[in-house]
Formats: C-alpha cells, sequence, structure tokens
C-alpha cells in the first residue's frame, strides 16, 4: 500500500519540482549561447535573489503538505481551510513587499550580490539589474505556482499539474527565442520570459481553484493566530533549508570569484542550474516522503512509516544513481548546451561530473529530512538542512580549495553530503543506544509509538 502511493504521487510530485527549475534552465541555456559570457555571469550573481523567491515559496508549501496532509486525512475541513487562507494571503503579501524591494534597491542588491557598482564599463553590473527587474515581474506567479503544487496533489489533480508545467516550459522557449531573435531585450527580456511563462503555469493551475467542486475556500474569517503559528513551525524546516542554499550559493559565488574570477562563476552558473533540475528527482521523493509521513503519523500508523522509510531510500538512491551517471556520461554536450567559451566549458564539464557524485547522498538526506519534518522531529530536520545545505558544505569548499582550487569547491558539495550522512547515522545510533542500519532504527520512532491504536483496534 505504501509503495503503490509512493510511487502514484512520485512522478507528479517530480514533475512539479521543476516548475521553477525548468524556466531557469532554459534561461540558463538561452543567456549562456546568445548573450555570451558576461550575461550568464550576471545570471549567475542574480540566482540568490531567485532562491530567495524560490525559498518563501517553499516554506509556504512545506507548511501546506504538513498542516493540510494532516487535516485532509483527520476529515477537518475547516483547519483545510483555513490553511488554504493563510497560504493565499501569505503568496500576495510575499510578493507586494518583494517586487517593492527589488524596484527600490535594485542597485545596492547588485553590488552586494557581487556585481560591482554601477559604472560605464561595468557590464555585468547593469546586465544583474536588467535581469532581476524582468524576474521581479513574475514574482507572484513564481511564489503562487509553488503554493500550488501541494494543493493539486493532496486533491488528486496531478494531470493539471503535468499540463501546467509543460505549458509554462514550452512559453518560455518560445517566448526565449522570441527575445533572442525579435525583441533583442537582453538579460531583461529573458527575465521577463521566465515571468511571463509562470503566469501561463499560475492561469491552467488556478482553473481548479475556481471550480465549485474544489476542496479548497477561501475563508477570511478563518485566518488567525493559531493556524499562522502553525504554519510557521511546519514551515521553518523548509525556510532554514532554502536560506541555507542562499547562503551556501552566495558564499561559493564569493569563493570562486577569489579562487579563479568571472570564468568560474559563470561556470558555477550552469552547474547550478543543472544541479537543480537534478535535486527536482531527489526532492521529488522527499516532497511525497513528507506528505505521506505527516498523514501516517497523525494515525499513528507505525508500519506504514517503517515501510516509508524503506521505499523512500531504495526509490530515491535507484533514482538519483541513474541521474548521475546520465550527467557524467553527458557532461561535455550539457556544458555545450550552455556555453561557447573553450575555457568556461572545460571547468563546467569537471564541475558537472563532480557536483552529480552528491546527488544521491544528498537525495537520501533530504528524504531522511522530510521525514523527521512529518513526524515532528523538526529539531532533527533544522540541524540536516544546517549541515548538508551550508555548514558541512561551504566548510568542505573551503578546506579542499585551498587543496585543489576549484576543483576543491566543486568536491565540496559530495564531501558536505557524506558527512552530514555519517551525522545522521551517528545521531539514529546514539538514540537507539546500538549501531543498527534497519528502517525501524532509522525512523527514529518512540518504542510505544502506534501500540495505543493497535490495542483500541482490536
Amino acid at each position: 500500500m505504501v509503495r503503490k502511493m509512493f510511487r502514484q504521487m512520485l512522478v507528479a510530485q517530480i514533475i512539479a519540482s521543476m516548475t521553477v527549475m525548468l524556466c531557469m534552465l532554459i534561461d540558463s541555456i538561452m543567456i549562456g549561447r546568445f548573450l555570451g559570457l558576461d550575461s550568464m555571469t550576471a545570471y549567475g550573481l542574480a540566482s540568490p535573489v531567485l532562491l530567495v523567491f524560490a525559498a518563501l515559496g517553499c516554506m509556504i508549501a512545506a507548511s501546506v503538505q504538513v498542516i493540510c496532509g494532516r487535516s485532509y486525512a483527520s476529515g477537518d475541513t475547516e483547519r483545510t481551510n483555513a490553511c488554504f487562507t493563510v497560504a493565499a494571503f501569505s503568496a500576495a503579501a510575499i510578493s507586494v513587499i518583494g517586487i517593492a524591494v527589488i524596484l527600490l534597491f535594485t542597485d545596492p542588491i547588485c553590488t552586494l550580490l557581487g556585481a560591482g557598482r554601477a559604472a560605464p564599463d561595468n557590464k555585468v553590473f547593469y546586465l544583474t539589474r536588467d535581469y532581476l527587474r524582468g524576474f521581479i515581474i513574475g514574482a507572484p506567479a513564481f511564489i503562487s505556482a509553488q503554493i500550488m503544487v501541494p494543493f493539486l496533489q493532496i486533491a488528486g489533480s496531478r494531470i493539471r499539474l503535468i499540463v501546467a508545467v509543460l505549458a509554462m516550459t514550452a512559453g518560455d522557449i518560445v517566448l526565449d527565442i522570441l527575445n533572442v531573435f525579435v525583441m533583442k531585450q537582453g538579460t531583461f527580456g529573458m527575465g521577463l520570459a521566465s515571468s511571463i511563462s509562470y503566469y501561463i503555469a499560475f492561469a491552467i493551475g488556478i482553473g481548479y481553484f475556481l471550480r465549485k467542486k474544489c476542496l479548497y475556500r477561501i475563508r477570511p474569517y478563518l485566518f488567525g493566530r493559531g493556524i499562522c503559528r502553525a504554519m510557521f513551525r511546519s514551515g521553518v524546516p523548509t525556510m532554514i533549508n532554502q536560506g541555507c542554499l542562499v547562503l551556501l550559493t552566495f558564499t561559493l559565488n564569493k569563493l570562486l570569484l577569489h579562487v579563479s574570477g568571472e570564468l568560474a562563476v559563470a561556470a558555477y552558473s550552469v552547474i547550478i542550474t543543472v544541479g537543480n533540475i537534478c535535486y527536482s528527482f531527489s526532492s521529488g521523493p522527499a516532497a511525497v516522503t513528507l506528505t505521506l509521513s505527516a498523514m501516517y503519523y497523525i494515525d499513528s500508523d507505525r508500519v506504514s512509516l517503517i515501510q516509508l522509510v524503506r521505499t523512500m531510500t531504495r526509490y530515491c538512491a535507484a533514482i538519483c544513481c541513474i541521474v548521475s551517471a546520465a550527467v557524467i556520461a553527458f557532461a561535455e554536450p550539457l556544458a555545450w548546451l550552455f556555453l561557447d567559451n573553450p575555457a568556461a566549458t572545460d571547468i563546467t564539464v569537471t564541475g558537472l561530473r563532480l557536483f552529480v557524485l552528491s546527488l544521491t547522498p544528498c537525495g537520501i538526506n533530504t528524504c531522511f529530512k522530510n521525514f523527521y519534518q512529518g513526524v515532528r522531529r523538526v529539531p532533527v530536520t533544522c540541524a540536516i538542512s544546517l549541515c548538508q545545505n551550508f555548514l558541512l558544505t561551504a566548510l568542505s569548499a573551503i578546506v579542499l580549495s585551498s587543496l585543489f582550487g576549484v576543483t576543491g569547491i566543486w568536491l565540496g558539495y559530495f564531501a558536505g553530503e557524506m558527512l552530514t550522512l555519517t551525522l545522521i547515522s551517528c545521531y539514529v545510533f546514539y538514540k537507539n543506544g546500538k549501531i543498527s542500519f534497519t528502517e525501524a532504527a532509522y525512523s527514529l520512532l518512540p518504542a510505544d509509538f502506534g501500540k495505543k491504536k493497535t490495542s483500541q483496534s482490536q
């Protein structure tokens, strides 16, 4: 039963996880091939801002997965609608504030990101500013599209999700081509093309919520401190997770500029873009894990939770190994898709092959992180996020870069993920009082969890 439900949700969730990343991938290819190395560097420098908005959307989406997963499983319609109302209002508030901040403080933000200051000979500064201004127009759809995903998943509207992502991808490709060959608006046009494509996905997704048979309704009178606190608590682990990713990208951009200059930053923007698509194959199983673990936990279903640990690790490991092998095999043509600079391409090929070594341990770590969030071990989830997405990976990159240069920075991802997985295992052994690699041990469920329900049912 667990394996069947996991499979049913998996494909749609992987595709949904690509919602934001596909546009970033397409933009990266078009910028690298047609706008040049300076534009690619600007795109890489702008990526932390994109990740901030992705972080906020992911935080709300994770809250929805946990709160709605539990309320839907228990038949609590009022709490489900309260969650939907808070999510809708939060998306609107973040969009308005985000647009205002970016438009009012674009120049200092670009300087903070490492683009330097406005000067006639600093092309990278103006290119970074143009992309941010084009991208921010789509902030409302960008965030809303992420938040729609768990609601549509819970409602079983997976086909609509797939159609929305496909339409968004096709729209972005067409609009990017028009920008390059017809409109010729540079990086601003690329950001604007992404914005419009997000609105396409939003328009398709919103159709479900306008139906009479929609499971969710906006009920302003349900907006209260209780549900806000619950959603904030549920979203904090994801916010920490995404915030650490922003800090890591920012730190590595600075480190790459110091070690190897703008060429390495351009290569990193390709690696992180391809990496984000690869991460969709690991974050898909992890997102399903979060939804199912929350549902099984509210039902006190110990057996299903232990089965979920086995299912999530096996599926995630198998998928990530296949994706890693594919990237290693096709690293050269992948790099060629983005760049036509031989020196930058060589750095990118090496970086891609070393980076994807981290994909399998990263996927397993993320599955455990989401599982522990679903079974209300939030401090463990936050600790894993901090270690894998910033602390251990950044420290590994800094140490290894002093030994191997740019190559050490790419290896930092693998070292950070393996150290995190080792720490998770050590913590599991400590909590269980023995070394055990069983699913039951890694579930970290209390010894009496689920027994009361079992005895009642008997």
